[in-house]
């Protein structure tokens, strides 16, 4: 079988396993602007298609639909990108601005309307178009695809401390696929701009392999890729006296085994430890003490640093061995955690209590 046969056939399965995705994201998928996103972004993948189909096998049946399928390849960096935002953030809402990302794709559909027009060499327009379009749509992924990179570990960094599973297991997600696109644009430009391999249905061979990977953690973790509706994860209602007893349960267990020492500890391990679900103990957390969980444990952790900054001289620990010791895992988030909660940093409080000793 030749090669071209063998991308035919790749190429098939890559389009009927994006379908799949797409259709199961829509029938199952909740309804949040990220999910949204995700599914423009499938959706573009799905009728940028129809280009493999119109300049690989030259089948003029698909030209009427050039006039959506060529600025699609322009859509993808741009839709991914506000994927990743809005499912970093939840207050991120889309304007009127951000239309300007799509700035390229709008330029392209006036390209392609004007070769219509124009109905002369149209092939040999339309293919002058598409090789610029490609060029810069190669460039514009790898550019967008680093810079989402680059938000994502600023989110990771910005957040401290990754008290909550389910947040570890959405940046997690977040870099498989963010790495996996970067990889794929980094691997296709390599094809076409290194060894001048032209022939588009390679790029949808390595994109294949990706959309593999892809599939194989939606599997493992369906709820990252189908979107985690905030809603459906509000607490049960629980009664004064019933949130009361199950608080006294979570500081004893705490602080009698001193879990806060822990630099993983995690809602989940304080759920398995007092055997209730992690929604009650977020819930029962909030309602007594009006913190989130990691502001509760890092409270406890600088509590415990401040004692023994005030028990201790520098010669017997210094302040790295410290934080290390209270369940921090950085000197800056200590920094930060500790300052924020009592005004001063480590050192000015040892200096300011060394009387106490």
């Amino acid at each position: 079988m030749k090669m071209s046969g063998i991308l035919d056939i790749v190429n098939s399965i890559a389009v009927f396993q994006l379908l799949f995705f797409t259709i199961f994201l829509f029938i199952k998928g909740n309804k949040i602007p990220s999910t949204f996103f995700l599914k423009l972004f499938l959706i573009f993948q799905l009728i940028a298609y129809n280009n493999y189909l119109y300049f690989i096998q030259e089948s003029g049946f698909w030209k009427p639909i050039l006039l959506l399928s060529m600025p699609c390849i322009l859509l993808w960096a741009p839709t991914f990108y506000f994927y990743v935002r809005s499912r970093l953030y939840k207050n991120f809402v889309p304007s009127w601005k951000l239309m300007l990302h799509f700035t390229p794709a709008f330029i392209m559909i006036i390209g392609i309307i004007y070769v219509f027009l124009e109905d002369e060499n149209f092939h040999e327009q339309i293919s002058k178009l598409r090789n610029v379009s490609y060029h810069f749509s190669l460039i514009q992924q790898l550019i967008y695809y680093i810079y989402t990179l680059y938000i994502i570990y600023k989110y990771q960094h910005d957040i401290k401390l990754l008290s909550s599973a389910s947040e570890k297991q959405k940046l997690s997600w977040l870099f498989l696929i963010t790495y996996g696109l970067a990889f794929t644009s980094l691997a296709i430009s390599f094809l076409f701009f290194i060894l001048n391999i032209l022939d588009q249905g390679w790029g949808f061979l390595v994109f294949w392999v990706f959309l593999n990977i892809l599939f194989f953690k939606a599997i493992i973790q369906p709820d990252q890729y189908l979107g985690i509706d905030e809603k459906k994860l509000l607490p049960l209602k629980l009664s004064m006296d019933k949130s009361t007893f199950y608080f006294s349960q979570i500081e004893e267990i705490i602080n009698s085994n001193q879990l806060f020492l822990d630099p993983d500890l995690s809602v989940h391990n304080v759920g398995q430890a007092v055997k209730l679900s992690d929604r009650i103990v977020s819930q029962v957390i909030r309602l007594n003490t009006s913190l989130n969980f990691a502001d509760y444990i890092n409270i406890k952790r600088i509590t415990y640093a401040k004692e023994v900054l005030r028990t201790t001289t520098k010669s017997e620990k210094n302040v790295l061995e410290i934080l290390y010791e209270a369940g921090f895992n950085s000197k800056s988030v200590f920094n930060t955690q500790f300052k924020k909660h009592t005004g001063q940093s480590p050192t000015d409080y040892r200096n300011i209590n060394k009387s106490n000793i």
